[in-house]
């Protein structure tokens, strides 16, 4: 998880990723990087390391370096073979870890570098919301189906996708110079051999902004 300035939502996200995901707590880790924040991410990622011990470690950043490079610090600490994308403020069902694992370790699937969720928005209170929400619905998981009929995807969800960590290693892992680095990414897999998939059934859940000024900041 990359973090910078993510006071108001990170200790919910990670909560919800310690205690409630139907898997086995031993089987997976939780990774921040605290990329330079300069609100309280920090104090509240020191009192959830107090909390969740072992099962939480945090690397922190004293200068911001951007999302890309938060992924990169995280990579080289994991110790698994595989890695989930989640953004402070997203929350993924609790199923979510083995429906993703179930694609990678399924006949065939040796040569699938990422699995990409579908997004959804936990907060529909007003239009400009719900509006995110038909959009999300709509239009982005129109196009993602459009492209895998095709044959691949133009794009996996920054905020949520499962990775095979040995091709994000073979990719040379996230461009850091890029603003799309989830784009980036995609592309760089799939042109070096490795497959990709979207998985409209594994959803998480994003906290969007509710007003228009939030929307355009």
């Amino acid at each position: 998880m990359p973090a910078h300035n993510e006071e108001a939502s990170i200790e919910a996200t990670i909560d919800h990723l310690a205690t409630q995901m139907n898997y086995p707590t031993d089987q997976y880790e939780i990774i921040v990087v605290n990329d330079g924040s300069t609100d309280r991410t920090g104090i509240i990622l020191e009192a959830l390391q107090a909390k969740y011990g072992q099962r939480l470690r945090t690397v922190t950043i004293i200068n911001n370096r951007g999302k890309a490079a938060g992924f990169n610090s995280a990579l080289g600490f994991a110790k698994g073979e595989f890695i989930l994308s989640n953004d402070a403020d997203s929350k993924p069902e609790v199923d979510a870890l083995w429906k993703y694992m179930y694609y990678f370790e399924r006949e065939g699937g040796s040569q699938l570098g990422a699995v990409t969720g579908n997004m959804l928005s936990i907060n529909k209170t007003t239009l400009v919301a719900e509006a995110q929400q038909n959009e999300l619905n709509s239009i982005i998981g129109l196009i993602k189906r459009s492209q895998l009929s095709y044959g691949g995807l133009f794009a996996f969800s920054g905020a949520n996708t499962m990775y095979r960590k040995a091709a994000v290693i073979d990719v040379g892992g996230w461009q850091a110079e890029q603003p799309t680095e989830d784009i980036a990414i995609s592309w760089d897999m799939q042109t070096a051999g490795w497959q990709a998939y979207f998985a409209p059934h594994i959803r998480f859940f994003m906290d969007v902004p509710e007003t228009l000024p939030e929307l355009v900041k």
